[in-house]
């Protein structure tokens, strides 16, 4: 008995499933004694046609197509007015049916002023009432009734108001690769997760939100003026040797803008959604065209404060270990002390908040690079390792090496600072394989260190002729 009652429920599930599908498949409800002049499940519409614009939307594939047969035209449609088309022939209604259908005359309708066609259903538009200018009387098979006059806006759309000018249609969470070749850079941007890497022409860290800024700037990026609806001149626009490239691949994705010449107001451009060229705003090439530099992340160090629980700094002569004791810090083999806590954490913030405000170019600083393989060997070999290009960096005697480690021993963050001729530079030779940290010379602010002199001075030896510190509490 319990398995038949459970079997009639969930046939009973089923069933109301079913019905509901069914249902949102064809579309709204009519009002309570509403007059129905037409349906169109919009899922299955293939094409509507509009006179006398002499216009047809057709379906292709997952998207949607504004065609002018008469003027050899063909653009991917505008899909937010395609969309809205749709839901308002879903259901066509009317509280104010005409009685005598048959007096076309008196209605508009012997000679319709426009029209509009949905797989062969026939909807004519003709005169509004004397009574009521914002509606007007609308006829198919089912017969004559008062409608909204809105929907005399469809057919009278040409087709410029109809196609889609929106450059780039894409979702950015598909993008998992950009390539994007510029006269200021050539580069290669793969995604890793919620992480973005730089493969060429150098391993680097991107800088994430500069590429989802761009990537949102590249989504709301609309054309205002179509210079050549064939595309086949590709010389007179530049396009034959694009001055520059941008393609976005990933799962079901794989669009691509190449822009040409420079124009009036912008660049001449063109996608691989359709063959029509069109003018791209000067902002957008100015966005794509940014140096190398400007993509890459500026975080000297990637780490969380949290689990960090171990600090080495080695500057002035003398090594220091910090240590963490649940929310307390010690030096060394000495006791909780709230001062050192105090210098723990501005260290930890400091290498948190450490941004670049340039990148020694990866030629110059190839010979740099460690040998290292892992973190452990990065640790050993830190200190003593250095070659004949550090000096011009001051790596080869850093003023200061900040080490910091999670529970587990492992290098969150290893950074030496070197001076050389007046200018700060730093190096991560920690552990994250993603930066090539080894290889990649930080330019600071010559001031950068200046916030971590306190946290210094409590832990260190005191610089020569430096004045006596006083205790102070701290946090």
């Amino acid at each position: 008995m319990k398995s038949l009652r459970s079997t009639l429920i969930l046939l009973l599930a089923a069933l109301c499933g079913g019905a509901y599908l069914w249902l949102a498949e064809r579309g709204p409800a009519p009002r309570q004694g509403a007059f129905v002049l037409l349906r169109a499940t919009k899922n299955e519409v293939k094409s509507v046609e509009f006179s006398p614009s002499n216009l047809k939307l057709r379906r292709e594939g997952d998207s949607w197509h504004i065609v002018d047969e008469k003027g050899k035209l063909n653009a991917p449609a505008d899909p937010d007015s395609t969309q809205n088309l749709l839901d308002a022939l879903q259901l066509v209604q009317s509280d104010a049916p005409v009685k005598n259908p048959e007096k076309l005359s008196a209605y508009g309708l012997e000679k319709p002023r426009s029209q509009i066609k949905v797989d062969g259903q026939t909807l004519d538009f003709g005169a509004s009432p004397g009574f009521d200018a914002r509606r007007v009387y609308a006829r198919t098979q089912a017969g004559i009734a008062l409608v909204d006059s809105q929907f005399l806006n469809w057919p009278q759309k040409s087709f410029e108001s109809w196609r889609d000018k929106i450059i780039l249609r894409f979702n950015a969470e598909q993008v998992v690769q950009i390539v994007l070749q510029t006269p200021q850079t050539s580069a290669v941007f793969t995604k890793n997760e919620e992480n973005w890497n730089i493969e060429k022409p150098l391993r680097a860290r991107a800088d994430a939100a500069t590429i989802t800024s761009a990537l949102a700037a590249l989504q709301a990026a609309r054309t205002t003026q179509w210079l050549d609806e064939n595309g086949k001149n590709l010389e007179k626009w530049g396009l034959e040797t694009p001055r520059a490239t941008l393609s976005l691949r990933g799962e079901n994705l794989g669009a691509q803008l190449e822009i040409g010449a420079p124009q009036k107001g912008g660049y001449a451009a063109r996608t691989s959604a359709s063959p029509a060229i069109f003018l791209l705003q000067g902002s957008v090439y100015a966005l794509l065209s940014r140096p190398l530099k400007a993509w890459r992340d500026p975080r000297i160090a990637v780490l969380d404060a949290n689990l960090i629980s171990r600090i080495e700094v080695a500057a002035r002569g003398a090594k220091r270990t910090l240590l963490r004791n649940g929310e307390n810090w010690r030096l060394g083999g000495g006791k909780n002390d709230a001062e050192i806590r105090g210098a723990a954490l501005d260290l930890t913030e400091f290498l948190g908040a450490l941004r670049a405000a340039d990148f020694v170019p990866s030629t110059t600083a190839q010979s740099t690079k460690s040998q290292s393989t892992t973190a452990q060997s990065t640790k050993n070999e830190a200190t003593n390792h250095t070659t004949t290009s550090d000096a011009r960096f001051g790596l080869d005697s850093p003023i200061l090496t900040l080490q910091a480690e999670t529970e587990n021993g492992e290098t969150a963050a290893l950074v030496r600072f070197g001076r050389a001729q007046g200018q700060l530079y730093a190096q991560n030779l920690g552990s994250d394989s993603s930066q090539a940290a080894a290889s990649t010379i930080f330019v600071l602010q010559t001031d950068a260190l200046t916030p971590i002199e306190s946290a210094l001075n409590k832990i260190l030896p005191q610089p020569v002729g430096s004045k006596p510190r006083h205790s102070s509490s701290h946090r």
